[in-house]
This record gives structure tokens, C-alpha cells and sequence, in this order.
């Protein structure tokens, strides 16, 4: 404990950590930012705090480490609890204060809006990964070639993740600007970094999510039906009913009438916000007949209709993701999303309307979504049942 000096501190050097121990560590930045962080683990989870910039003394951060170290020894994290000060007495920002705290207090303010937890838990993690030292960077330091020294390196090879660093970041230090944390320009603007920086869209070609053409979906099935393993039942049930893959794997029974032959998924689990029936097909119910032979012999607790064989939570992305490998298929999940709507293109008994709903995708045509009023559930019971009959009619 208390290994540094102050003159260690003013002579180190950019790029540079040096630790006081106890967690609490001075960083200057090859861009020539400087702040103190405390690092700590809770739950086996690492933390970095911002202790505020160059203006704090070595007396202040030790004192700021104490205070740190007694929260823990409490059983608080002292990151969530400064999470919810910001919630509960406004900002509590300054411009010293690090662009993480910013992230984090507008998270806060605004994160209300998203539907999705986990987008709202994970919307800071780009930066987090890609540009770790701006977000312990303090705002006042920040300018827009320290936001360039992280773009650029990524730009031209990660670009769809560094534009949406460059977004995120933008809408940080507009919100900071609002609550008057932050003066000056936007470092992160696009208005301002479009000068140096090659517009996305001409640095390579936007790639779609690749997709089994639909004439192959038949022989795809014919495969994989042989299996009854959980991530196999989903991914079947997925492409039966054209959900989304986390809509699927987060399935209850609660939302299924198994006598009405429809699944009505909740506003809160749907990427728009709003509840989608999806009128089931004979395939589409017999996969959940089979899930509920599972459940009874599991003892028909878990609320979940395609539950992690191992750990009984909803099951991973990835999981689904290994299935569709595991049967020579170079796709993504959400690719058979435009398997089903190439085929709804090349049929002449069902209008892409009724097709665009099936997908619960937003009417585009705003006057014709305000008055809009039904969701065509006879025309898409058709057409589901339609294309249950396509998909499980067997390879020739």
C-alpha cells in the first residue's frame, strides 16, 4: 500500500501504469491522458472505477481507495452503487469525470426506452472492448484525434463495430453537452470525423445474412429431423414459425393454446415492442407435443418450452448456431428468416403483406400502418400451414 510518490507521478511517462497498490493505479495514456482507476473483483468479475483525472491529488485517490475498499468490505460493488447515485440524485458528472461514467449515467437515463435488457446491459461494451482507455479517459481530455487514435485502427478492418462505437460515442457526448458536463464540439460527430475518416458504406459492401436457398430447405430438414436434441427441436420450431432466435429460445408455455393452435410472443420479448400471434402449423404443434413428453418426465417445472439440457435457463445463441453447422449448413440463424420470405416471393397464393407480418417486421408505409387495424391471422394461418408443408415434404 502507498508505493507511489508524487514525483513518480509527475514524471511518468505516456503508456504507462504504476500502481499504489491496494487496486488504486495512476495511468497516462500514450495519448497523453491521465486518471486514476481503482481495480477490484466481485464475484469473480473485474472491475475498473474512474477515480476523476489529473487534478486529483495522490492524497484524494487514496482516500477515494479507502472508501472503495470499505463499500467492499461491506458486500456493496461500488460500481453499481455509483450507478445508482447517478440514478437517484441526477448526474453527479463533471467534465473530469470519465467518459465510462458518462456511458454509464446515460445508460441510465435513457436505457428505459430499450425493450431488451440485454441490449441495454451490453450497450456499452464496444467500447468497452475496442476503446478501453478513452472510456477511463475524464471528458475534459478528450478531443477528436484521442477518439481517431481508437477508430482508426478499426475502421476499414471492423467496420459495421466501429460505426457504431463512432454512434454510441456521439449520442455519449450529445447527452454530456446537454447536462452541461461537456462544452465544446462533438469529438465523436460524424459531421466532423467524415473528413477524415472513408464513409462505411464505400469501404466494402453491406453483406446480408446468408441464407439456404429455399428450394434446399426440404433436404436440410430431411436431415436434421432425425434428431430430437434440444437445440435441434428449437431450431425446427424456429424455422416453422419464422421467429427470431431469441424469441424461440426464450419460448414459455404460458404463451402457447395448444386447443386455438397459436403462440402469442409478449411485447416485451419482440424486437418492435409490440405482441405477435403466430398461428402454429400441424409440424410446428407437434414439435411442442414432443417438448411436453420432456418436460413431463423432467417434472414440468421449467416455464421454458426449449430449455438448456444442462442448466435449464434459455438456451445460447450459439447453441442453435452449432446445430445449423453440425448439419453442413454455412448459414446464420436468422437467415432462414429470408429463406422463408424468398419463398413467399415466389408463391402465388400468399401477397407479401401477409408475409411481412408472418415476420413481424414494421409497415414501412406509415399511412398504411395507422390504419392498418388487423393482423391478417386467417390469411397467415394459411400461409403457415402452407409452408410447414413445404419445409417437412421431404427431400427428393
Amino acid at each position: 500500500m502507498n508505493k507511489l510518490k508524487a514525483t513518480q507521478i509527475k514524471n511518468s511517462l505516456p503508456g504507462t501504469k504504476i500502481g499504489d497498490g491496494g487496486g488504486l493505479r495512476y495511468v497516462h495514456t500514450k495519448q497523453g491522458s491521465r486518471f486514476w482507476e481503482m481495480r477490484y473483483q466481485v464475484d469473480g468479475k473485474s472491475y475498473a472505477l474512474g477515480l476523476g483525472g489529473a487534478q486529483v491529488t495522490l492524497a484524494d485517490a487514496r482516500a477515494a481507495r479507502d472508501d472503495v475498499r470499505a463499500l467492499l468490505r461491506q458486500g456493496v460493488n461500488p460500481a453499481v452503487a455509483k450507478r445508482a447515485h447517478k440514478i437517484g440524485t441526477g448526474t453527479g458528472l463533471s467534465n473530469d469525470s470519465t467518459l465510462q461514467d458518462a456511458g454509464e449515467a446515460y445508460v441510465a437515463s435513457k436505457g428505459a426506452e430499450w425493450n431488451n435488457d440485454k441490449h441495454r446491459d451490453k450497450w456499452l461494451r464496444p467500447m468497452e472492448l475496442h476503446a478501453a482507455g478513452l472510456m477511463r479517459t475524464p471528458l475534459s481530455d478528450i478531443n477528436i484525434n484521442i477518439v481517431l487514435h481508437f477508430l482508426e485502427p478499426i475502421w476499414t478492418t471492423k467496420t459495421e463495430t466501429a460505426k457504431r462505437i463512432q454512434a454510441r460515442l456521439s449520442v455519449i457526448f450529445q447527452w454530456a453537452q446537454v447536462r452541461e458536463i461537456f462544452t465544446g464540439e462533438n469529438p465523436a460527430s460524424w459531421e466532423r470525423l467524415r473528413h477524415v475518416l472513408p464513409a462505411p458504406g464505400k469501404i466494402r459492401t453491406i453483406q446480408h445474412f446468408r441464407s439456404l436457398p429455399h428450394e434446399d430447405l426440404p433436404g436440410f430438414w430431411f436431415y436434421m429431423a432425425k434428431s430430437d436434441a434440444a437445440s435441434t427441436m428449437c431450431l425446427r420450431f424456429l424455422i416453422l414459425t419464422c421467429a427470431r432466435s431469441g424469441e424461440a429460445r426464450a419460448a414459455e408455455w404460458g404463451e402457447v393454446d395448444m386447443k386455438g393452435k397459436v403462440w402469442t410472443i409478449p411485447g416485451s420479448k419482440m424486437k418492435a415492442g409490440k405482441e405477435h400471434r403466430v398461428p402454429l402449423s400441424a409440424p410446428a404443434l407437434q414439435i411442442l407435443r414432443t417438448q411436453l413428453k420432456v418436460a413431463e418426465v423432467l417434472g414440468g417445472s421449467n416455464p421454458l418450452i426449449f430449455p438448456s439440457p444442462n442448466k435449464g435457463t434459455v438456451m445460447s445463441d450459439v447453441a442453435i448456431a452449432k446445430t445449423v453447422r453440425r448439419y453442413g449448413g454455412d448459414y446464420t440463424i436468422h437467415g432462414f428468416r429470408s429463406t422463408f420470405r424468398d419463398w413467399c416471393a415466389e408463391s402465388e397464393d400468399h401477397d407479401d403483406l401477409a408475409a411481412e407480418i408472418s415476420l413481424a417486421h414494421m409497415d414501412k408505409d406509415k399511412v398504411r400502418a395507422a390504419y392498418l387495424r388487423s393482423d391478417l391471422f386467417d390469411k397467415r394461418r394459411k400461409l403457415m400451414s402452407d409452408w410447414g408443408k413445404f419445409v417437412t415434404g421431404g427431400a427428393k
